[in-house]
Order: C-alpha cells, then sequence, then structure tokens
C-alpha cells in the first residue's frame, strides 16, 4: 500500500541540465514522477527558471512541497566563468570541442572567487583564488590579461594584489610573549580592533559593578572563583583577600562599598594581563600596511561617517604600503551605503556598562591615569596609539577622536 501523501513535506532533487532547455522526459520521470508530478510540467519551470545560464551546463535544485517545484540554479565555478565570458550562443550539434578564448577581467574573477568561497575546501581566500585559476586554465580563458598559471605563481609571491575577505578581531588575542603572526596567518586585510587600557580597565569595572550583573545568581555562580584570564599571582592577591571564599562579583562589590578607588585599582591588576597582551600585538602590528586600527570611539558620534569612508579606502584601495588608491566616486557610494546600514544600531550609542546611572557620570579613567604607579605608562600608551591613528590619518582620512 503506498504512503499516505503529506502536503508538507519537503523533497529535493537535483540534475545536471542545460539552462533554457527542456529537460528530457527520460532523466525528469524517474525524479519526480514517483511524487506525484508531471515531468512535462517541470521540464517548462526549469526552462523558466533557467533562462538566464542559456546554453551554459548547471546544476538545477527543485525543491518540492505539495507537487509545486521550486527552481533553483546552483552553478559551480566553469559554469560561472562560461557566463562571465559573454560569448555568443553555439549549436552544440553542430560545434563540437568548445574551445573559450576569452579573457575575465580582475574584478569579474574575484566576484567569482568570492561566491565560489563557501564551497571552497581551501583556509585561505588566496587558496580559493588559485582553484578558480586553475579551472580557468581547463576551461581555456585569460584573467586580466594573462595566463591562469603565471597568476597562481603571482600570487604565491605576493606579487598579484587582490582584495581578500575583511578580518575583524579584537587586540586581546595572545597571553603569550610571543607575539601573535597575524600577516602569515590572515593574509589579507585586518581591522584591529583596539581600546586605550585605561578606559578598558574603567569599562570593565563599570561593567562587573552593575547591580543587574550582581543580582544575577547565574552569572554569580558561574563565574566563582575566577578572575577572567589574570596571571597566576594576581588570582592569588585577588582572593587571598577574602580567604579563598567569594568570587570576584562580590569581592569587588566588597571593596568598592568601602573605597571606589580600591575596587578600580583591583580591576586594573585582574584586567593587567589583558591588556599587556593587546599592547603587545598593536606593537607588532603597528606599522603593517595591510592592517587599520580603530578603536570604540572611531564608532561613536560624530565621527562614524568619517571612520566607515576611511575603512572603505582601506578595504578597496590598490597598491602597495602607504600607496593605497581609491577612486572618489566609489568610495562616496559606498560610503552612503555602509552610513545607511549603519542607521540601525546608531540610535543605540549607549554601552552596557551605562546603564546604572550612579556611575556613568564617574571619570574612573582620570584616576586611573594620575595613579603614581601605573599611570605614567597609560599615558605614555595614549600618546602611542595617537601615533598610530594620526599616521592612519594620513593615508585613509580616517578620524582622530578627541579622546586620545
Amino acid at each position: 500500500m503506498a504512503p499516505k501523501f503529506d502536503p508538507n513535506e519537503v523533497k529535493v532533487v537535483f540534475l545536471r541540465q542545460y539552462g533554457g532547455e527542456q529537460a528530457p522526459s527520460s532523466v525528469l520521470a524517474p525524479k519526480v514522477g514517483p511524487l506525484g508530478m508531471s515531468p512535462k510540467k517541470v521540464g517548462d519551470d526549469i526552462v523558466k527558471g533557467t533562462s538566464q545560464w542559456k546554453g551554459i551546463r548547471v546544476t538545477v535544485k527543485l525543491t518540492i512541497q505539495n507537487r509545486q517545484a521550486k527552481v533553483d540554479v546552483e552553478p559551480n565555478a566553469t559554469s560561472l566563468i562560461i557566463k562571465a565570458l559573454k560569448e555568443p550562443l553555439r549549436d552544440r550539434k553542430k560545434t563540437k570541442n568548445i574551445k573559450h578564448t576569452g579573457n575575465l577581467t580582475k574584478n569579474v574573477f574575484l566576484d567569482i572567487v568570492r561566491q565560489m568561497r563557501k564551497k571552497s575546501l581551501a583556509k585561505e581566500f588566496k587558496g580559493t583564488a588559485k582553484e578558480i585559476l586553475g579551472t580557468c586554465f581547463a576551461v581555456g580563458c585569460t584573467v586580466d590579461g594573462q595566463k591562469p598559471g603565471s597568476l597562481q605563481q603571482a600570487i604565491d609571491d605576493d606579487e598579484w594584489e587582490f582584495i581578500p575577505p575583511l578580518h575583524f578581531i579584537r587586540g586581546l588575542i595572545s597571553r603569550s610573549k610571543r607575539p601573535y603572526p597575524l600577516p602569515s596567518l590572515y593574509r589579507g586585510r585586518v581591522v584591529h580592533l583596539i581600546r586605550d587600557p585605561a578606559e578598558l580597565a574603567a569599562s570593565a569595572f563599570r561593567f562587573h559593578s552593575r547591580r543587574a550583573l550582581r543580582e544575577n545568581p547565574h552569572f554569580a555562580a558561574f563565574h566563582g572563583l575566577g578572575c577572567h584570564g589574570c596571571s597566576h599571582t594576581v588570582w592569588h592577591d585577588l582572593f587571598r583577600r577574602c580567604g579563598y571564599r567569594c568570587g570576584y562579583l562580590t569581592l569587588l562589590q566588597k571593596i568598592g562599598n568601602a573605597s571606589v578607588p580600591e575596587a578600580l585599582e583591583l580591576e586594573y591588576g585582574r584586567s593587567h594581563s589583558s591588556i599587556q597582551a593587546m599592547l603587545r600585538n598593536t606593537e607588532l602590528l603597528s606599522n603593517d600596511s595591510r592592517v587599520l586600527h580603530l578603536s570604540p570611539e572611531h564608532f561613536r558620534q560624530p565621527h562614524v561617517a568619517q571612520t566607515l569612508r576611511c575603512m572603505a579606502h582601506f578595504i578597496l584601495g590598490h597598491g602597495h604600503g602607504d600607496a593605497l588608491v581609491a577612486p572618489a566616486d566609489i568610495l562616496d557610494s559606498l560610503t552612503k551605503e555602509m552610513v545607511k546600514d549603519s542607521q540601525l544600531w546608531l540610535a543605540k550609542t549607549h554601552h552596557a556598562t551605562f546603564k546604572d546611572r550612579k556611575d556613568w557620570k564617574l571619570d574612573f579613567r582620570k584616576h586611573l591615569l594620575s595613579h603614581p604607579s601605573w599611570g605614567p605608562s597609560l599615558s605614555k600608551t595614549s600618546v602611542f596609539f595617537r601615533g598610530i591613528f594620526e599616521h592612519q590619518s594620513e593615508l585613509f582620512k580616517c578620524p582622530v577622536p578627541s579622546f586620545y
């Protein structure tokens, strides 16, 4: 007895077919016949759904539900390349062993690489580019007026520049004494998110002092005696104060009730290891032309629009080192779109740490900078960050927040 028909059941069928052409009934019937569908009707749907790929063999995905088929095209690298060549239609019955001798521009090639990136098994973007170059060699076309094989070698030698994906990374990435080798790992352009150490410690203090955080039993129980990646020495220095019988939030609250400056110093000691890791990596990457350093202050008004244009210049610029150049009209268009998208979060300019109004007006950063022990080193760090931002202002017209 045949199973009962379920109108909510979804079936997916794949087949290879030349775009814009009727699929043979001998191919469709075994696939869609058992699902109660007419091969002729499905064939007509395929012709309509693949009309933009006429004459090119593509993978067709049929999503079938309640005897209705939705047609999607899942192109591979070969079909994308042949479509991009925009060659005239040929009669496949009369013309055999077709050779594709066209040329792909650099931008068109990179667009194909980005589309195939999600299907690629390469670890890096340049690996996917080399895969597509191999397909171009098999098809028979050239890229940017050069042979695919020579471009593969140029990519290995870092002589052919292209725009890989943009990576966003935080400064707190390596707590070892050996700097993290970011450029060799990412092989692309990197936005390095950093923060003034004094403001970082002050923000952490505001966050850990929030009433809602202290009153959350799950958060307090989860952290227990943890101090979020601090060193072994600092851990003992912290919890020796309560005989190793309290959590960090409880300890911070107890000391903060007696003396806010002392509690702030406690928070700075807890954050010191992470701050040093950020500074080591910032120093390592400070002179790398493929790294753009930005702070949270860059994404606050009135710097948002200028920061987004700076990022667009950094992403789209062509050249080497300090000679990255991008067309002004393209920068204007991209910046306009980025500002439009950013309107979704621009209204929420207050950080979560400012929700406790009793603390949001207190200048914890000023207290840290005036501390006799670590104040001078924090001031030097602010000067170091400002030097980086001023250099980026010369290169990409990035804003220099007055905060620094």
